[in-house]
């Protein structure tokens, strides 16, 4: 048989517990002799207690200091008993615990959906793979300015598709003796072919030598001034269609970059249009780049590239083109407020990197872009900077060449001369990765937070 315990057994003696409790418990001690003796003891000790108390004076403010200390529950029973076994009594205390909870509870769930909202708005980050290598295709492009130079980049960037297979690259004739000329009289003669004085139209053909194996092909272009250059390339029934607008702005891309020594060749001549040649060599006096410009016309006519050893590693040349021809106009670039669009969330659009100022800048979208590239240089120098919305798995770091992540973006560097890549590092930022995951909720929940503004 079971016993109430000495609690039950007092709160009895003192009627504190609920009816249906007190009459189970009466019932158990016309069965129980033990647990009779013990409620006896329990009301002579009430009473033994109750009498000695019967001279004593309690201090006058003592039943409203106990009042204040017990709160709103002042009123209730100094002692209740649970409803059912098991339960606990109710207290101030255990109420102001289960409100706690129960906010707990609430404020957790909030917090849930906050991250939940943040990893769905957040940026998907795709694996960026050798972001270097973008960089370095950016900095030899730069070098392809002008008619034959921008051919030269559209097929090279479209190898696989435009491109058919030959075995060499064949220089144009020159006459080898020529003049002396200084670094800004060459840069100025080389400017004249960034921009068309007449509209002309022609075709490219164009020799990447330095490719495995060696490729060709060929280019329509055209240009009227102040409109840009406009290119189609055509192979095996395809065509891939590029218009660039004109930067005004000249930039040396060779491995001998600004460092070159340069000459100047007269008498040539590229489809049936005269020429000069400025030519660039190394300080070893090895032969580096090759230009044939018309200055009266503004138009570069035709661009070779040698390696140290002297091999012709690519060859972009007019074969035929006639002058005064209708062009259609290249478009405009992107508006002002479009490119100030590119230089939010985490892109920067320095107006100078390293020293040098910004030829150009371009993204792949007008107002969402993804990937932003800009060109640094002076005529002598030359940096290009590609930012990527990614994550990298590791970072590169070269003589010319580096690449590290800054939040969710990954930023490629590469120029073309010692120093110029570790200042473009130190001046260009260096967030932490965003590759938790409160991170990327952070990040999710701050571009919805832009977007509602």
């Amino acid at each position: 048989m079971s016993h109430p315990s000495a609690e039950l057994l007092s709160a009895f003696v003192d009627q504190a517990l609920p009816q249906a409790r007190q009459e189970k418990v009466a019932t158990h001690l016309v069965g129980c002799r033990t647990c009779r003796d013990e409620v006896v003891e329990l009301r002579e000790l009430r009473a033994c207690l109750g009498g000695s108390s019967a001279g004593a004076t309690a201090p006058g403010r003592l039943a409203d200091s106990l009042v204040a200390l017990a709160g709103r529950n002042g009123d209730a029973p100094l002692w209740l008993c649970a409803e059912a076994p098991g339960t606990r009594l109710p207290s101030q205390r255990l109420a102001l615990r289960r409100r706690v909870a129960a906010t707990s509870v609430v404020a957790a769930g909030a917090m849930l959906c906050l991250l939940a909202l943040g990893l769905a708005m957040a940026p998907n980050l795709p694996s960026v793979i050798d972001p270097v290598r973008l960089a370095s295709d950016d900095l030899t492009a730069a070098g392809q300015w002008g008619g034959a130079g921008r051919a030269e980049n559209l097929v090279a960037s479209d190898a696989a598709r435009l491109a058919t297979h030959v075995t060499s690259a064949t220089p144009l004739p020159v006459i080898e003796e020529g003049v002396s000329i200084d670094t800004d009289t060459a840069l100025e003669l080389l400017s004249t072919g960034l921009s068309a004085r007449t509209s002309y139209a022609g075709t490219v053909d164009v020799v990447l030598a330095d490719r495995e194996p060696c490729v060709h092909g060929t280019v329509e272009v055209s240009e009227s001034p102040g409109t840009g250059l406009k290119l189609v390339a055509h192979e095996g029934g395809r065509a891939v269609t590029a218009r660039v607008a004109d930067t005004g702005r000249l930039a040396l891309t060779s491995d001998a970059g600004g460092d070159m020594e340069f000459r100047l060749l007269t008498g040539a001549v590229v489809a049936d249009t005269p020429a000069l040649v400025i030519e660039g060599r190394r300080a070893d006096d090895s032969l580096a780049e090759r230009w044939w410009v018309n200055p009266q016309l503004g138009v570069l006519l035709a661009r070779e590239s040698w390696s140290a050893s002297g091999q012709l590693l690519r060859s972009a040349r007019f074969t035929e083109i006639t002058y005064d021809a209708v062009v259609q106009a290249a478009p405009t670039p992107a508006p002002a407020e479009a490119k100030a669009a590119w230089c939010l969330d985490e892109f920067v659009c320095p107006d100078t990197l390293a020293g040098l100022p910004r030829l150009s800048i371009d993204a792949d979208s007008d107002y969402e872009p993804t990937v932003v590239r800009a060109t640094y240089g002076d005529g002598r120098s030359t940096l290009t900077l590609v930012q990527q919305r990614g994550s990298l798995a590791s970072g590169i770091m070269a003589n010319r060449g580096a690449a590290w992540q800054s939040g969710t973006i990954v930023l490629a560097v590469m120029g073309t001369k010692d120093g110029l890549v570790a200042a473009a590092y130190g001046e260009l930022p260096h967030l932490a990765p965003v590759d938790s995951t409160f991170g990327r909720a952070k990040v999710g929940l701050q571009q919805l937070a832009d977007r509602n503004r």
